[in-house]
């Protein structure tokens, strides 16, 4: 769906070379929101190759999927689509379809790497950043209104496809790892496609730009709220004790001064993430910087929205200190917080506790997946089947419809969605 222009030659190289420098930023754009995402992968983080070649795979194959549709769509005499039914009810379903079958056939390349739920929102986050990088040179150069294009088109619709399609990641990740969950994906794939379609919609009524910040919004919210869950159902993930009972090599470094016993000596230290904590030579306190604080939180208690929030001042043992949340004490004058290990690292078990609860309490969660780390492993050649029949399956109606021009049309429009059905069964049949 993209709109041909007429203009003078001159105009149209003028807008086009506009619009490419907006293609390259919005690169540099979908680079730095996949980066971000990629920074939630605390645990165990993808290898940069991978992701990068998801990127281009997936990229690539789901809009081979999505023109191919679209194509046919136009030869079965389906008119204009750049309207509210269009977008919601076309636009949305293909494009979704296309990416997470895209995911689906990446699988060859990533079923090593796919050992924690976060991996699925990753994964899926990069199909969505090379089908965004793709469609939007497609509108830059095929399009004449580049102010529009710039704000509406080029700067959102990257971290917009990324925020839409992560629900399906981690519906993703559940079907090829537990083997179940097909009613949640169903939704997963149901809410992308709405939203999606919804925000194209939005797109093609310009006054109603004012929603689209909303509807970002709240794909932001719902996007935070599954990656701080997949963080703290992670297999890898380990609690504040473990890490520094395990700790190999401890080093006594220059030590912060102990605000409950006042000693400056030098002490044991640990270091991970940027999270520097040390425990005092003279009483049972560890010790860290107030914004290695912040970094124990995130990291240790799966927590990624704003902390300021649960940040109070008060007198704690006739002393005034702050405190994050509870069982820590900051001085705000040298920056500095201390807190008892064991009390610590109940505060932050307790806080992931309440982000997976909240999630699995959502009426939209089955069940049955609330055990997500006991999941079955693919062996043989079944734990590559599907993926390659959907390429193979792709590949040969694309040399059907190339030979047979459009008499095949509404066969073709079906695959994508004849593929996904036939592998949600697939799973169903052979995966209780």
């Amino acid at each position: 769906m993209f709109v041909l222009f007429h203009a003078n030659p001159e105009t149209k190289i003028k807008i086009m070379s506009i619009n490419i420098l907006f293609v390259l930023l919005s690169f540099v754009i979908g680079i730095f929101a996949t980066k971000y995402i990629r920074s939630f992968d605390i645990h165990e983080k993808e290898p940069l190759s991978k992701m990068l070649l998801v990127v281009l795979w997936g990229g690539v194959w789901s809009m081979v999927i999505s023109l191919l549709i679209y194509w046919q769509l136009q030869n079965a005499g389906v008119g204009k689509i750049d309207n509210f039914l269009g977008a919601v009810f076309v636009i949305g379903p293909v494009e979704e379809a296309a990416k997470f079958l895209a995911l689906l056939s990446s699988y060859l390349f990533i079923k090593k790497e796919l050992n924690e739920p976060t991996d699925g929102l990753i994964y899926m986050t990069c199909v969505a950043l090379g089908f965004s990088l793709i469609e939007n040179y497609f509108y830059a150069t095929r399009t004449a209104d580049s102010g529009y294009l710039l704000f509406a088109r080029l700067l959102i619709s990257t971290p917009a496809h990324i925020l839409f399609s992560v629900f399906m990641g981690i519906a993703f990740y559940i079907l090829m790892r537990l083997k179940t969950g097909i009613r949640f994906f169903l939704l997963s794939y149901f809410y992308a496609s709405f939203v999606h379609g919804l925000y194209n919609a939005i797109i093609f009524h310009k006054w109603l730009i004012i929603f689209l910040i909303v509807l970002i919004g709240l794909s932001w919210r719902l996007a935070l709220s599954l990656l701080s869950y997949t963080t703290a159902k992670s297999p890898f993930r380990k609690d504040l004790q473990q890490f520094i009972q395990d700790y190999e090599k401890t080093q006594s470094q220059e030590g912060l001064e102990c605000l409950s016993c006042g000693s400056k000596n030098n002490k044991a230290t640990f270091q991970a993430n940027g999270i520097v904590i040390q425990k005092c030579d003279q009483c049972p306190s560890y010790l860290t910087t107030k914004d290695s604080l912040f970094r124990i939180f995130h990291f240790f208690g799966s927590i990624f929205s704003n902390l300021m929030p649960h940040y109070r001042h008060g007198q704690f043992y006739n002393k005034r200190y702050s405190t994050l949340y509870k069982g820590n004490w900051i001085s705000e004058k040298k920056r500095i917080a201390y807190f008892y290990l064991d009390e610590l690292n109940e505060v932050l078990d307790e806080l992931n506790q309440s982000i997976i609860d909240n999630i699995e309490s959502k009426w939209w969660f089955p069940e049955r997946l609330k055990l997500m780390q006991d999941y079955k492993e693919e062996t043989g050649a079944r734990a590559l089947w599907i993926p390659t029949f959907s390429m193979l399956l792709i590949l040969g109606f694309i040399l059907v419809i190339m030979s047979s021009g459009s008499k095949y049309s509404l066969l073709v429009i079906g695959v994508p969605f004849f593929m996904l059905f036939y592998s949600i069964v697939y799973f169903s049949k052979y995966f209780r």
